[in-house]
This record gives C-alpha cells, structure tokens and sequence, in this order.
C-alpha cells in the first residue's frame, strides 16, 4: 500500500479490507510479486543517501588539487614542445588515479558485505514457507512473524498475537510496554490507540506475533518523523521490575521518583500520605486499604499506577566511583546497574567496552564507548551495538 491513510488511522479499518487493499493474503507473498512490489516501492529504508554514479566518482579524484597541478603543469610542458614530459605526467597521473577507484570501489563493495551479513533480518513467509530475509527487501504485503527481542521491522497488522507486548516509546514516549491484540479498534488517532498495529522502531518484549506489513521505508510512521530519528534505539522496560524510576536535583538535593504497578511500589513504600501534605507510616493495614481503592478503580475500567519518592544522598554516585578502583568484578547486575557501572567507570576517565547479546543489554550497549555484539543476538541488542562479531572468537 503505498498511497492512501497513514498507519495510525488503518487500525480502525477491517483486516479483510486491508488484505483487499494492498492485493494479499494471511499466507504472504510469492517470490515473484514480492520483487515486483520491491521495485514499485523501494527498498524498505529510511536512509536518504544515495550513493552517486561510478563515473562521478571517477571525476572527483579528477578534482585533486595536486592532480590539477600536475595537469597544468604537463600542458605547459605540452605547449613549449616537451611531448614526451607532457605524456609521461598523463599516464602517471591516469593509473594513479585508476588505482585509487578501483581500490576504494573494492573496499566499498567489501564493507557492503559485511554490512548485509550482518544486516537485521526478519521471518517471513514467502511461497508459503517461512525464510530470514534482509528488512530492507520486505514490501507490502508480506507477512512476518515477531518474537521477543526483535525489531518491527516496517508498520502493520497484526493477524494473531500471544502475549504480545511492544515497547513503542520512541512513537509514544511512553516507557511501559504496550499490549497488542489481534482484532479491529472501533478508532485509532495516535499509535498508544492502535493496539492492533505495530510500527517500524518499536521492539517486541514480550510475547509472539504474526503481522502483515503495510507501508514500508519512508511511507512508514517512523518514515515521516525521519528528521528526528538522532536518538538512540528505545531501552527495554525492565518487566520483571515493572517500574520506571528518575532521579531529580534541586538546590543540591537528589530525590528518586519512581513509577509502576501498585503492588510493587507499595510493597516498596514505608510511608504515605493519605491527604496531601500529611506524612503517616505505611502499615500492612494502610497498605491493604490502598490495594482495596486500587484492585475498586482499576474495576471500574481505569488504569491505575502507584508513585513514590525518596531523597537520595548525593554521595552514592561518588561512592560507586571510588568503589570502583577496589573491584573487579560485578556479578547479577540487573540493566539499570550494568548502565550505572559503566557510566561511573567512564566518569572515572575510562574507555568502556560493553559485550552483549540480549534485549536487556541494550542500554549498557548503548552506554558504552564500544558497544560490542554477536551475529547471532537479538536484535535490539545488534541494534545498539558499535561492533558486531562475525565469529565467536575474541
């Protein structure tokens, strides 16, 4: 589909319709209307570059300063009668410069390789049989199949979901995952409201899921807001922790503000405040009356989250830094710790390598001055890293 409404405002419309729409099937695409589709629509790639013709390429090398001095120099050489100087300068000139281009193109060709073997890779199903092929080569109309730690690798619907949840704050700028079913949504005006759709940038944390993509490349959500694609992949939400902390200064006091499911929070809190501006200490029995008024509103159709503070001392950053110079080792970090170690050891003035492979590695990936991965990790992880090794072998 490559005109037509965007991918927001096609959650709301019928699946079967969309099928209709875009001339496919819940069995994918052939080999043969698949490369058809590509050449109409393009690679499915948000990058705007495009690398220019062979000849120009020549020509620049012709544009060398030190080049253009000898050229000039041979035609004067030419012009007091020295044809045998003017000739020997030319061709010296010419096979340097043949050398150059062809050493350059042969690098290039390499380093394209090299980035197509390890280029991000999607399930689809093509001639009924599902294959791992490059996302750029995905058109509409292809159906893919998603599992916890891929990228979405283009906008579309979903035919079926287990247990599927996406992190999407890149579109949202919400850090909690959001929870994908399969069916219609009777209306959709931004991408937390189309719970049946999934977007390019987003990645899957939780869950499986079949989809058949829409739009590809530019036409994608993500596609339109390509001017502001510098920030780095989204971060996994730690689900196991279910919540989301920050951590403010002000006049040189550090608080600690955190955010998530109620009972995790309240198992957490010492204190409460039952009217505003009222401190009291938070008993079983308090607690148990917060959990009631929760489990009441979220009943009643409303999604309920607990919030919660503490000051923190401003010396705890400097403590780890210090800490660091006595230790060698960190073991059970969660991602949150592993992010913190590695920034402290580069405040420290170090330059910070980081391995990883799995989705709750991205942050640390990212945090690190290299970022190192393995072919064969998720690809949230791949996504995030500066290195990616080809062999298992340091």
């Amino acid at each position: 589909m490559e005109h037509g409404p965007d991918s927001v405002a096609m959650a709301s419309q019928p699946l079967e319709s969309l099928f209709a729409a875009i001339g496919g099937t819940a069995g994918g695409l052939s080999d043969a209307e698949a490369e058809a589709r590509l050449r109409r629509c393009g690679a499915n790639d948000l990058s705007s570059v495009r690398r220019r013709p062979l000849w120009l390429q020549f020509l620049d090398r012709l544009h060398n300063p030190l080049v253009i001095i000898l050229l000039l120099a041979s035609g004067f050489s030419a012009a007091a009668g020295d044809l045998y100087s003017f000739a020997i300068v030319v061709v010296i000139v010419l096979v340097s410069v043949v050398l150059d281009f062809v050493h350059e193109v042969r690098a290039n060709s390499t380093i394209d390789d090299l980035r197509r073997s390890v280029a991000l890779r999607a399930k689809v199903l093509r001639d009924g049989q599902e294959r791992k092929l490059p996302v750029e080569r995905l058109v509409p109309g292809d159906v893919v199949r998603l599992v916890a730690g891929d990228l979405v690798p283009a906008d579309g619907r979903l035919i079926e979901a287990r247990d599927l949840f996406v992190n999407q704050a890149l579109l949202t700028g919400e850090p909690y995952p959001a929870e994908k079913q399969a069916g219609d949504v009777p209306h959709a005006d931004d991408p937390g409201e189309a719970t049946n759709s999934l977007f390019m940038g987003t990645s899957v944390i939780r869950g499986t899921g079949r989809a058949v993509i829409l739009r590809t490349g530019r036409a994608t959500l993500l596609g339109g807001m390509a001017h502001s694609l510098t920030a780095p992949p989204p971060v996994p939400f730690d689900f196991e922790r279910r919540r989301v902390s920050v951590l403010l200064e002000r006049g040189g006091e550090h608080l600690l503000i955190v955010k998530g499911a109620p009972e995790d929070v309240l198992h957490l809190s010492t204190h409460g405040e039952p009217v505003a501006s009222q401190r009291s200490v938070f008993d079983d029995e308090a607690k148990a009356r917060a959990m009631t008024l929760f489990e009441g509103l979220g009943e009643d159709g409303f999604r309920v989250l607990a919030i919660a503070s503490r000051v923190v001392g401003p010396d705890q950053t400097e403590a780890l830094r210090v800490r660091l110079a006595k230790v060698n080792v960190f073991c059970r970090l969660s991602p949150p710790q592993k992010q913190r170690v590695l920034l402290a050891l580069k405040q420290r003035g170090h330059a910070v390598g980081f391995l990883g492979d799995g989705i709750n590695d991205a942050a640390a990936l990212h945090a690190a001055d290299v970022g190192i991965s393995v072919d064969g990790a998720a690809d949230v992880a791949k996504d995030a890293a500066s290195l990616i090794l080809l062999e298992h072998d340091l």
